[in-house]
């Protein structure tokens, strides 16, 4: 399955399935989304895809931090590279960075 990824000003990253718009809940909970990439649920570990099916079973969504999504897509994803390089834009947008030290967990938590 394919799913679509934006990005929010709280710092963190939705996951939809590319079937869907942005459910209303999200946009509430996490205020303007931001279109960032497409990605497959054939990529990163199973046991972080079954939390996130979880999560879109319940809210047709996922959030994700950083962090989640370096360890779903490796740290040199270009999808994350070309994420870090627009994350001034985002401040602008948002009023926040995405990449700010707040918005990724210590080194080897999640």
């Amino acid at each position: 399955m394919d799913f679509i990824v934006y990005a929010s000003g709280e710092n963190t990253l939705l996951l939809i399935p590319d079937c869907f718009l942005p459910p209303d809940e999200a946009q509430v909970a996490y205020g303007p989304l931001s279109v960032c990439d497409r990605i497959d649920d054939g990529v990163g570990g199973a046991e972080l895809w079954r939390k996130f099916a979880a999560d879109i079973d319940e809210h047709a969504f996922a959030a994700v931090s950083v962090a989640e999504m370096e360890l779903l897509l490796g740290h040199d994803h270009p999808f994350l590279e070309q994420f870090r390089k627009s994350a001034p834009r985002l401040r602008t947008i948002f009023g926040t960075s995405p990449l700010a030290p707040e918005a990724r967990s210590p080194a080897g938590t999640v």
